[in-house]
């Protein structure tokens, strides 16, 4: 492994490490709803809120950001006749890793490795990355 690339830095430990960071603002975020309920405000106070802040109902506190990411349904685009589904969490997940890759050199190798060969075929991750191996070969073959 290259000294860019240290060993918890892979797909598996992003992702568990994104769910545990998403998991912590939502519980931060419910703990801030249930501290600003207007429930407990003074008559004189909920009347103020009533006319000037109310806008709808107080939201509930079961914010999970997490689970809003894993439910958004899977996007489908098409380039060149191949399909890929995208998945908002896994894009998330992708571009944390992408940016924590600090040289160029450790970016094409993961891109050589992994996404232009076929081990990657039927992996759990629903990312932007096409897979384009045939693409790469002609493109490859063709080269001067």
């Amino acid at each position: 492994m290259s000294p860019d690339t240290p060993a918890d830095l892979s797909l598996e430990s992003i992702s568990q490490k994104v769910k545990e960071h998403l998991d912590a603002v939502s519980a931060q975020m419910n703990a801030v709803i249930v501290s600003a309920d207007p429930s407990g405000l003074s008559v004189a106070e909920k009347k103020l809120y009533d006319d000037h802040f109310n806008t709808g109902d107080y939201p509930e506190a079961n914010v999970d950001l997490y689970q809003m990411l894993q439910d958004k349904p899977l996007e489908v685009f098409t380039i060149e006749n191949q399909s890929k589904e995208i998945s908002y969490f896994d894009t998330l997940v992708f571009a944390v890793y992408w940016n924590n890759l600090k040289t160029v050199s450790s970016k094409y190798k993961f891109v050589f490795e992994n996404y232009l060969s076929n081990q990657f075929e039927g992996n759990d991750y629903n990312f932007h990355l096409p897979k384009s191996k045939k693409s790469y070969e002609v493109a490859y073959l063709g080269a001067p």
